[in-house]
């Protein structure tokens, strides 16, 4: 990332798209409060203090363009820690922490996962 606030800053760290308005507000001299993201600044002037308040927040996502547009069933997914759960008809679970493209599935592998991804998503069951 590179602009005014930050000349040149590379987090790895879990975001979302709900921290750009709380970021740019903040760098723009007007916070913001009482919204779902967090200010980044402190991401931005000191990357590597910042980054453990960052690695154990829970990110949510949720997309109902496949059910508006196709008929499909609406997508879900939590990130927490190094895992990430999309929560589909066919769940997928990923370590995004030894697997950063998400190309090898972990849900059939650990109980313990399986059992923490079923407290996220109650209604969701691994395909058989």
């Amino acid at each position: 990332m590179r602009g005014p606030v930050c000349p040149r800053c590379p987090h790895h760290g879990p975001v979302t798209l709900a921290d750009v308005a709380p970021t740019v507000m903040r760098a723009l001299g007007a916070p913001m409060t009482n919204v779902d993201g967090i200010d980044l600044s402190p991401v931005l002037s000191n990357p590597q203090s910042a980054i453990r308040n960052l690695q154990s927040r829970e990110l949510y996502a949720e997309s109902f363009a496949p059910l508006v547009e196709f008929g499909w069933a609406p997508l879900r997914a939590v990130r927490s820690g190094s895992w990430k759960l999309i929560a589909a008809p066919k769940p997928e679970l990923f370590d995004v922490d030894k697997d950063p493209a998400s190309r090898r599935m972990c849900w059939p592998r650990s109980r313990r996962t399986r059992a923490g991804s079923k407290r996220a998503f109650p209604a969701t069951r691994p395909s058989r």
